[in-house]
């Protein structure tokens, strides 16, 4: 079997299981021993740490460890074999992910031990906002807002201004900021009037543009392909791998709702990318025909459902597997028609540029779609193991915007993520404060 072959039962020596950071070295050469003694000194330096029996820190580093060894069999094989292909694969993959879970959970407690030490966060945001990007300077106004508990008539109208921005160069804007209306009333109430000029501002421009604007210019609405990424890519694996278990009516269905026969879907078919699934199906289908859809999606559920959740799994593991390029294994590629020969040389120059930047050691990882959701899990866990229920308000429209990413078209795509890594110094800053905020308040109480 190619996964018993290739997977963890052979490739790795018994004591890589544990250490599975090593998967790709040889253990020989001094840069191993130097590995291994920088692992030795954080277990040491945290072995008697008071919160190595956290359960919020110990269930963080169980899921992500369970993320990096799902993460490598999708991205090896496409499939969950590594963990799943007989009892001695599952048993050797769960020593893999308690290898995982020591590593993360001892990192754990040394950036914690670290962030003590130095005291790290005590200062708190002066001066002028800047300028960023929209959802940035959103985030950062209402920071601000928090921060010094009143409202500013400047602040207003930024709000205004960033929400008409997000809701119209983003597909899922509106939807970010409605959510996080709602949960800004059910964390600060008292915030309440702050939500209505933002949805106000909100319905309003896309009325204008939807209903007014489009129609007038002929501009028609987007195809509903678009929201549907995650069940069509699901219908296309079924096909591929139970093409003889599709009936008679269900297979007419789906060849007149995707313009083409089950075993061409099959074909077309890419795990981490529904664009060539979807550029098939009917751009403008009925209400009965979607219906009727969706009868034959349930009724395939039923029969395969590890085909359903295997094909999900394989469409977003790389917003949780740090280790998976973006998708295609390009940075900063785009496209350049009918540009000059000076025009190329240039983009040239700077997508090389690119290249060089993400492959350097450890700033490399800011370019990983997983790494930067393991920071913004680990803050939002942060929040809740110190109670801080309330300040997850800011965090709110990252995490919205990386839900979204999971039903979008394409797996590990930085585009989608942009929001979410531009939002991240300002997350870890806003958890810094909070953690301060706590001791603060612990003083008090004794005082």
């Amino acid at each position: 079997m190619v996964e018993l072959e290739w997977g963890y039962k052979t490739d790795i020596p018994l004591i890589k299981y544990f250490f599975a950071v090593f998967q790709k070295m040889s253990g020989w050469g001094m840069e191993t021993i130097f590995l291994m003694a920088g692992i030795a000194c954080m277990f040491y330096a945290v072995r008697e740490h008071p919160l190595r029996r956290n359960r919020w820190m110990s269930a963080l580093a169980l899921f992500f460890g369970i993320c990096m060894v799902f993460g490598r069999s999708y991205y090896d094989l496409g499939n969950w074999n590594y963990i799943f292909h007989g009892r001695l694969q599952f048993g050797l993959a769960c020593f893999v992910v308690a290898g995982y879970y020591w590593l993360f959970k001892n990192f754990f407690l040394l950036l914690k031990t670290a962030a003590d030490r130095w005291n790290l966060g005590r200062s708190t945001p002066e001066g002028k906002i800047g300028q960023y990007i929209a959802l940035l300077l959103f985030l950062l106004v209402v920071v601000h807002i928090l921060i010094e508990d009143r409202i500013r008539w400047y602040q207003w109208m930024l709000l205004i201004v960033c929400s008409v921005v997000i809701s119209h160069t983003r597909n899922n804007g509106i939807y970010v900021l409605v959510l996080f209306c709602g949960t800004l009333v059910l964390a600060y109430r008292k915030y309440w009037k702050l939500c209505i000029p933002i949805l106000l501002s909100l319905f309003l421009s896309c009325y204008l543009v939807q209903n007014i604007y489009m129609v007038q210019k002929g501009i028609a609405s987007g195809e509903i392909g678009e929201t549907l990424s995650i069940p069509l890519q699901q219908t296309a694996r079924y096909a591929r791998e139970h093409y003889e278990d599709i009936t008679e009516e269900e297979m007419e269905i789906l060849t007149h709702l995707f313009q083409k026969d089950m075993n061409t879907l099959a074909e077309v078919y890419d795990p981490e990318k529904s664009d060539p699934v979807k550029a098939g199906f009917l751009p403008h289908p009925t209400s009965e025909e979607l219906a009727s859809y969706f009868r034959v999606w349930c009724a395939q559920l039923v029969r395969h459902p590890d085909t359903y959740i295997q094909a999900f799994l394989n469409h977003i593991y790389g917003y949780f597997y740090p280790n998976r390029e973006e998708y295609g294994n390009r940075i900063g590629y785009y496209s350049l028609f009918q540009g000059k020969v000076e025009d190329r040389k240039v983009r040239d120059m700077f997508e090389q540029g690119a290249y060089w930047v993400e492959r350097l050691p450890l700033i490399g990882m800011l370019y990983s779609c997983g790494f930067h959701n393991y920071i913004l899990i680990a803050c939002a866990v942060f929040l809740l193991a110190q109670k801080r229920y309330r300040e997850m308000l800011v965090l709110v429209p990252s995490i919205l915007t990386m839900l979204v990413c999971l039903v979008s078209p394409v797996d590990a795509y930085i585009r989608y993520m942009l929001p979410v890594m531009a939002a991240m110094p300002v997350n870890i800053a806003w958890c810094h404060y909070a953690a301060m905020k706590v001791k603060a308040d612990e003083k008090e109480e004794i005082t």
